[in-house]
């Protein structure tokens, strides 16, 4: 009966293959070719399940794999892989005329293209055009991820400067409205620390400062935060 059951046992340690265990390697970071190579040499087969495009990485790049790398896994198992995209994807190019142009960069990065060159001519101290090789890109063109945009801004000089109003306390509408009579626009809208309700907040802080003397460019922009403001 003990020598029955020895060899049942066996055979079904032989069957399921519990001796021929591997570790899955790391082929992350690896040229597509070499890591189908190392899976191969280990008893793993290679199986490209998706791409994706990440920027300053090799076409055909392996980005990420499952099961990974340290997994004990049979003879024969898939490796999933995720591969860099030979080309990137495109993405439609952002309307940055009149920005500021902390603002235009902010923009082109959220879009994942790159700021260039600031190419300065007279006029309001904002984004004039935007250019790609030295040729205008309208507004919702598709362009190549990662792309370099140039920025044409004014120089502000001969251009009118105006007082910055106290938009302290204000609402948004209140200090639109502000901005507007002053010749300005509102830049950048940002939240202090435990803000729960946005409807009833305030501005509490804005850059530039307010200036009862002419000091910005007409047509620049005011940068504000929102916080408690009153009991």
């Amino acid at each position: 009966m003990l020598a029955t059951s020895y060899i049942l046992f066996q055979m079904a340690r032989c069957y399921t293959r519990h001796d021929d265990i591997r570790t899955v390697p790391d082929v992350r970071q690896m040229p597509l070719s070499d890591a189908e190579a190392v899976l191969e040499d280990a008893g793993m087969l290679a199986i490209v399940n998706d791409s994706m495009y990440q920027d300053g990485v090799a076409p055909l790049t392996v980005l990420d794999q499952n099961p990974s790398a340290g997994s004990e896994v049979k003879k024969n198992r898939k490796i999933y892989l995720i591969i860099n995209s030979v080309n990137p994807p495109l993405v439609p190019m952002p309307d940055l005329k009149d920005l500021s142009k902390r603002e235009a960069i902010a923009v082109l990065e959220t879009r994942g293209l790159k700021p260039g060159k600031i190419i300065l001519r007279p006029g309001f101290a904002v984004v004039l055009d935007q250019l790609l090789m030295g040729a205008s890109v309208p507004p919702g063109m598709k362009v190549r991820k990662g792309l370099t945009i140039d920025l044409v801004i004014g120089t502000g000089e001969g251009t009118e400067l105006v007082p910055i109003p106290n938009l302290f306390g204000m609402n948004k509408e209140q200090a639109v409205l502000s901005l507007q009579q002053a010749g300005l626009q509102l830049g950048f809208e940002n939240y202090e620390p435990g803000i729960v309700d946005s409807s009833r907040v305030r501005i509490v802080r804005q850059y530039p400062p307010a200036s009862s003397q002419p000091s910005v460019p007409k047509g620049d922009a005011v940068d504000i935060w929102y916080g408690k403001y009153g009991p």
